[in-house]
């Protein structure tokens, strides 16, 4: 019996510790999958967004800074001057890439020539730091520049392979001198060798000229809807144009031709300037009103002509004290403002006063300092002719004399009148 129980009992440890062991397993799995258990994926973040924020605004701060960013200007200055030959002084550079790389110059000198308030330079690739400056295009504002200096700047050329310039515009350039010109906007065109290959001046009423120099000479062609002479501040030509060349001492236009008075005129022309100025060419008329000139002697007609003309003066102001024209006229379909030659003729002088309507009048006429000469005169106006020759004074006073004669019937009447008074009151006597 007590071999049974002892059995028992140990059976009963066993089964006890077999119990003890199970629970341990069972509780050391459950430790092992809580360990193991998957854990809660966390919410990823978007990192592209904010970086790319965060590069555009240090992107822009960096531009900002480059803007701004201040260059030497001893280098353009050098190179500048090596190439022009004149020189250059620059009063501030600086760096842009806002809209596209640009190089933006104050106070921008060309020997004593030209100034500039500003220019902005576009630089070839590696052209900002390199060795060589070569720009596309420079663009100066506020241009003040000398006409003295103008045919030099455009026979000119850069002769430093270092620096070089494919175009240059200017806005407005006021050009200083002795004549008296509009602002104008220039493009120059520049050659491979550095050499202005044309320029193009533009002002108001449709001013354009072309200039392309040509060795030691400049081709010029212009045209203009309305044109002040420069040389002649009185003289207005509407459908303007001109042709010809210059140089650094003279203007030869083989061909001008405007409209003026109702009609046209055309001709040449050779300006030379230094210590003195002068003018001279030839001049053709056709269709210009007559009555223009002197109303009270011809109040209506047409003219054509043709002449010799001479302008001369210490400066252009005063080219018309020495102006001197010399030619030949058909005045046609005109009327003698003040008289009546017939009625005159009729009563021997006695009384002149009216009208004389007549197809064609010729002649010959010159202008000098002012005073002007009518010679062989002809006059023909139906049954009336006359053959006359007039003095017009600088002042105005008239003096000269009629010998005309009428048809009638079967006799003729002739008469010798004189001409005297002044071009505003003319009269006719015996």
């Amino acid at each position: 019996v007590r071999r049974d129980e002892n059995a028992l009992g140990q059976e009963s440890r066993k089964a006890a510790r077999d119990r003890e062991r199970a629970e341990r397993r069972r509780l050391e799995g459950a430790d092992a999958e809580a360990s193991i258990a998957p854990i809660a994926p966390r919410k990823r973040r978007k990192w592209g967004k904010p970086v790319a924020v965060g590069l555009f605004v240090i992107l822009l701060g960096g531009l900002g800074l480059v803007h701004v960013m201040p260059l030497s200007t001893t280098e353009y200055e050098k190179l500048a001057s090596e190439a022009l030959g004149v020189p250059v002084k620059i009063g501030s550079a600086n760096l842009s890439l806002i809209t596209g790389v640009q190089l933006k110059f104050s106070r921008v000198s060309l020997g004593a020539g030209v100034k500039a308030a500003s220019a902005i330079g576009y630089p070839s690739a590696g052209s900002v730091f390199g060795a060589s400056k070569t720009f596309s295009k420079v663009e100066l504002a506020g241009v003040v520049a000398s006409q003295e200096h103008l045919a030099a700047m455009l026979g000119g050329a850069m002769r430093d392979a270092h620096f070089k310039v494919a175009q240059v515009e200017a806005k407005q350039v006021k050009l200083d001198g002795p004549l008296t010109l509009p602002a104008l906007d220039v493009t120059l065109d520049i050659a491979g060798d550095g050499s202005v290959a044309t320029a193009m001046l533009r002002g108001p009423e449709g001013l354009s000229i072309r200039l392309a120099p040509k060795g030691a000479e400049i081709a010029v062609e212009g045209k203009a809807n309305s044109l002040v002479l420069p040389l002649l501040p009185e003289l207005t030509l509407t459908d303007f144009s001109m042709k010809g060349t210059a140089s650094r001492d003279w203007l030869r236009l083989t061909e001008w031709d405007g409209k003026w008075l109702d009609g046209r005129v055309a001709g040449t022309a050779r300006v030379a300037w230094g210590p003195d100025w002068k003018v001279e060419g030839e001049v053709r008329a056709r269709g210009v009103n007559a009555a223009v000139f002197a109303p009270a002697l011809i109040s209506e007609g047409r003219v054509e002509g043709r002449g010799l003309y001479t302008l001369a003066g210490a400066a252009p102001g005063k080219l018309l004290e020495g102006a001197k024209l010399q030619g030949i006229f058909t005045l046609s379909k005109g009327v003698l403002g003040s008289f009546d030659l017939a009625q005159a003729i009729r009563t021997g002088g006695a009384q002149g006063a009216g009208r004389t309507l007549f197809a064609e009048m010729t002649g010959e006429g010159s202008f000098d300092k002012g005073a002007v000469s009518l010679r062989k005169l002809s006059i023909a106006a139906g049954a009336l002719n006359a053959g006359a020759s007039l003095e017009i004074a600088a002042d105005g006073a008239l003096s000269g004399r009629i010998i005309a004669d009428v048809k009638g019937g079967a006799r003729s009447l002739s008469a010798t009148l004189q001409i005297g008074g002044t071009s505003k009151d003319p009269k006719l006597g015996k």
